[in-house]
Parts: C-alpha cells; sequence; structure tokens
C-alpha cells in the first residue's frame, strides 16, 4: 500500500481535470517535454531507451490509476442516480456522443481508432459496474 500511496503522491491534478505525473528525479511533467521522451529518440544504447520507455509507461499507468478510480467515482454516482431514478444503464445516444466528442482530442490520425477502442472499453467497464450497483 505504501508503494501505491507514493505512486499517487506523484501524480498532481491540474485545472482541466487532467494529471500529469511527476518524475521521482525531476519536475517535468510526462510527454514530449519530459526528457526521458527525448533520450528515448536520439540513438544511443537500445537496452537504455527501452528502459526509458518502460519507465515513462509506468508514471503513465500511475496516472490512469487514479484517473480510474476518479472516474469510477463519477461512474457510481451516474449509477445511483439512474438507480433512484429507473434510468436504463445503456443510453446509447450518450455513447455515441462520447466517442466523437473524445475523438477529437487525439491528434495522431494513427492512434484515433485504438483510442476509440479504449474509450469502448472503458464505457463496457462502466456499465459492468453500474449493474453490480444497481
Amino acid at each position: 500500500m505504501e508503494q501505491r500511496e507514493q505512486n499517487l503522491a506523484n501524480v498532481q491534478f491540474v485545472a482541466e481535470g487532467c494529471a500529469l505525473a511527476k518524475c521521482e528525479s525531476d519536475d517535468l511533467p510526462l510527454g514530449r517535454e519530459h526528457p526521458l521522451f527525448y533520450n528515448f529518440l536520439q540513438a544511443g544504447d537500445f537496452m537504455s531507451n527501452l528502459e526509458n520507455a518502460r519507465k515513462i509507461i509506468n508514471e503513465v499507468d500511475v496516472q490512469l490509476a487514479a484517473l480510474f478510480e476518479k472516474r469510477m467515482d463519477a461512474v457510481k454516482m451516474v449509477a445511483e442516480y439512474k438507480k433512484q431514478n429507473n434510468l436504463p444503464i445503456f443510453d446509447e445516444n450518450r455513447e455515441k456522443e462520447i466517442c466523437k466528442k473524445e475523438i477529437e482530442y487525439i491528434k495522431n490520425d494513427e492512434l484515433k481508432p485504438y483510442y476509440l477502442e479504449f474509450i469502448q472499453c472503458l464505457m463496457d467497464i462502466s456499465k459492468k459496474f453500474q449493474r453490480n450497483i444497481m
């Protein structure tokens, strides 16, 4: 539990509701600005590049875990509202609206279908969680 708490301590939430993980060794956020990202792109030792890439992935996973918990807390509130108001779990129009909106956040066209699949998985998990609550 201590490791998880330490990992979550490295997550800084910003005003837009996003999370930027802070590297243990510096105060720079992950992403293209992170020095490990550029180290990976530069020529050099493959294992070092692999380790840098894995470190970035691990730090992003910390962000995803924290955001997943935050998202599921909101899903629980939605489920409770739906239960009190006799609303169905599945709302096809809402899912279509989410997919249409979410895809705009991805600038890399190559990643768009994978992101849509990711979002659909999140929505499926959310529906499963809602069914468990209701």
